[in-house]
C-alpha cells in the first residue's frame, strides 16, 4: 500500500476503521448484550403469542444497546476520522431517536390497555378528553419525528431558511408512519424484523445516495464503499442479535422494539430522498397504515403464496 497516494491511503484506512467499528459496536455489541440479557428476561413473567405459546418480552432492548453503539461510533469517527467524512456520523440521530421511541413504546407495553385500537381509537379517546398510552405514543412519536426530520434536513442535508420546516412535514410523516407500520407487522414471529430489513435496505440506499452526491465522496472512493459496508452492518446488527429468539418463538419485540426498528429505518430513508419522493412515500405509508384499520395484513399474507413463503421462512413450525 506504500504506492498509494497519501489521501487515498488515509481514506482506505479510515474506511477500514469504520468497518471495524461497525463490526464491534453495530453487530457484536448488540449480540453480546442480548445474549447476556436474555438469561434474565427468561425469568420474567411471560406473555402469549398468536399461537398461545409463552414468550418473554424485552427483545426491544436491543435498540437501546444499538443506540449506545451508534453514539460511541459517532464519537470515535469524529475523534479519529482523519478529517474525512464518515457515513457513520449520521447514526447519532437515529440512535437518539431509537431511545425516545423505545421509551414511548415501553410505556404502551407496560401500562397500555386494549380498549382502544389504531388511529381512530386513540384519536377518538383524545377528542373525548382521555389520553391513552397509545395516544401518548402516537403524539410523542409524531412530534419527535418532525423534530428529527428537521434536524436531518438542516444538519445532514444542509437546507436553510423556511424550506426545511416545510419539508420536515412529509419527512416526519415517513419516519412516524414507518415506526407504526413495522409495529403493525409485529403479529407473527420474525415478521417485523423482515419488514424492518426491507425498509432499512432502502434506507441505507437513501443514505448512500446522500453521501454519494456529496463533494467529499465524488469518484466513489474505497472509503465510500467501506462506509457503505459499515452502515449496512450497523443496520442489520440488531436483527442478528434477536433473530433466533423472535423466529424461534421464545421472545418478542413488543411495541418498544418494533416501533424503534421502524423509526430507525424511517430516519435512514429520509436522509437522501428528494422532496417529491418523500411526499410519495409519505402518502403510500399513510394509505398502508389506514388500510390496517380495515384489512388484516396477516390474512392477506397467508392468502398470497409468495408473501406467505417469505413470512414463514426461518420460523418455527406452526402447531395447530
Amino acid at each position: 500500500m506504500s504506492g498509494l497516494p497519501n489521501d487515498m491511503l488515509s481514506g482506505l484506512l479510515s474506511g477500514l476503521f469504520d468497518i471495524a467499528l461497525a463490526l464491534v459496536l453495530g453487530v457484536m455489541f448488540p449480540m453480546a448484550g442480548m445474549a447476556a440479557l436474555v438469561k434474565s428476561l427468561r425469568t420474567r413473567p411471560t406473555e402469549e403469542n398468536y399461537r398461545g405459546r409463552p414468550v418473554f418480552a424485552g427483545l426491544g432492548i436491543v435498540w437501546v444497546l444499538w443506540a449506545g453503539g451508534a453514539f460511541l461510533a459517532n464519537t470515535l469517527c469524529g475523534l479519529v476520522g482523519r478529517g474525512l467524512p464518515s457515513m457513520l456520523l449520521v447514526l447519532a440521530f437515529p440512535g437518539l431517536f431509537a431511545v425516545v421511541v423505545f421509551a414511548l413504546g415501553l410505556i404502551d407495553d407496560v401500562y397500555g390497555v386494549d380498549d382502544e385500537k389504531g388511529f381512530r381509537g386513540h384519536l377518538g379517546a383524545i377528542l373525548e378528553g382521555r389520553m391513552t398510552t397509545g395516544g401518548l405514543k402516537l403524539l410523542g412519536i409524531s412530534f419527535a419525528s418532525y423534530v428529527m426530520a428537521l434536524v436531518v434536513l438542516q444538519s445532514i442535508r444542509g437546507e436553510t431558511g423556511l424550506m426545511p420546516y416545510l419539508a420536515a412535514i412529509p419527512a416526519g410523516m415517513v419516519i412516524a408512519l414507518s415506526a407504526n407500520f413495522v409495529n403493525l407487522c409485529d403479529l407473527r414471529p420474525g415478521r417485523a424484523l423482515k419488514v424492518y430489513l426491507l425498509v432499512a435496505f432502502f434506507g441505507v440506499l437513501s443514505t448512500v445516495l446522500a453521501f454519494g452526491i456529496a463533494s467529499q465522496f465524488r469518484g466513489l472512493s474505497p472509503r465510500f464503499w467501506a462506509d457503505v459496508v459499515a452502515l449496512t452492518m450497523f443496520a442489520i446488527g440488531p436483527v442478528l442479535a434477536v433473530w433466533r429468539y423472535d423466529l424461534g418463538e421464545r421472545g418478542m419485540l413488543g411495541d418498544a422494539g418494533s416501533n424503534a426498528a421502524g423509526a430507525v429505518a424511517g430516519m435512514l430513508l429520509v436522509i437522501g430522498l428528494p422532496l417529491w419522493a418523500t411526499i410519495v412515500l409519505a402518502v403510500l405509508l399513510l394509505v398502508l397504515n389506514v388500510l390496517s384499520e380495515r384489512v388484516s395484513f396477516s390474512q392477506v399474507i397467508e392468502n398470497t403464496p409468495l408473501l406467505d413463503r417469505i413470512d414463514q421462512t426461518g420460523r418455527a413450525l406452526r402447531k395447530k
